[in-house]
């Protein structure tokens, strides 16, 4: 049988400050299996105008309704996104390049998104997955998500949300689908549940689903700054399954609490798994 994957490390950030981490993902049920949550952190390197960063990424798999390729989306983010971050970070000519972070985050998830299409080919995948993105350098942070994954800071104790939630239970989300001429509806034959962008997919924003209604579902990104100040704590990303059940602020007592790194995403996802919810990736 799957077993729950853990872990913990601590990273050295180029201030020779200490980076302490930590995630935990289950494999769930089959179903949650097939849509595939993921998690990378990698290190993007670049010459001395640039420096390097140090990139969170988490992935929330999403079938769309459809039953191929449901977690192709995820797997493939996984794999390209920081690449595609590094790339827009190469393109810019500026020596101070964070007033343009807003865009290069927005490039970067744009460009993410073409090459999956590319590899899919001419077929039509309904398969998709939320993303939220934390970058550090130095005394910098900056957050970007689509979708139901989600960044918090937490700040003296007080939640502090990086992220917005795109689904259909964002009226401003709803709005902006029906203005794209888009329609929010159950799936057919249901008569009670979460309400879909065309009856698919409750995020209104993500990675994939590579079909007609592609252009309402774009993964156009929230990005948040925070410089790190005394005081700043932590930072939880998770998926939906988390946030759908736990509150940002109760998460920070979680966390605060835990008797370890390690031990505070486990806690966060049990806590989750006790109240009911699906398997989520902290």
């Amino acid at each position: 049988a799957a077993r729950d994957r853990s872990g913990s490390i601590t990273l050295i950030s180029p201030d020779g400050n200490l980076l302490p981490f930590s995630y935990h993902e289950s494999p769930g049920t089959k179903r949650e299996r097939e849509m595939c949550d993921t998690f990378l952190h990698n290190r993007i390197l670049e010459d001395d105008r640039i420096g390097f960063y140090d990139t969170f990424c988490l992935f929330g798999g999403k079938s769309g309704g459809g039953t191929r390729g449901a977690s192709q989306a995820s797997h493939y983010c996984q794999r390209k996104l920081s690449l595609a971050i590094a790339k827009e970070l190469r393109s810019i000519e500026a020596f101070d390049h964070r007033p343009r972070m807003q865009h290069t985050l927005t490039e970067a998830f744009r460009l993410c998104n073409e090459m999956l299409f590319t590899s899919w080919g001419d077929a039509e995948i309904e398969a998709a997955c939320s993303a939220a993105v934390v970058l550090v350098q130095g005394r910098h942070v900056w957050a970007a998500n689509v979708g139901d994954c989600r960044a918090v800071l937490c700040r003296l104790g007080k939640a502090m949300e990086l992220s917005e939630e795109h689904t259909t239970a964002v009226r401003s989300e709803r709005d902006r689908i029906k203005a794209l001429g888009g329609r929010i509806m159950r799936r057919p034959g249901q008569s009670d549940g979460p309400r879909r962008v065309e009856g698919k997919l409750h995020v209104t924003r993500c990675f994939g689903h590579k079909t007609k209604h592609s252009h309402l579902i774009e993964p156009v990104p929230h990005v948040a700054y925070r410089e790190a100040l005394p005081g700043d704590d932590f930072v939880i990303v998770a998926t939906g399954g988390l946030w759908r059940l736990v509150s940002p602020q109760a998460a920070c007592t979680v966390v605060s609490r835990a008797r370890s790194v390690e031990a505070a995403s486990k806690d966060l996802h049990d806590l989750a798994a006790i109240r009911g919810g699906e398997a989520p990736t902290v």
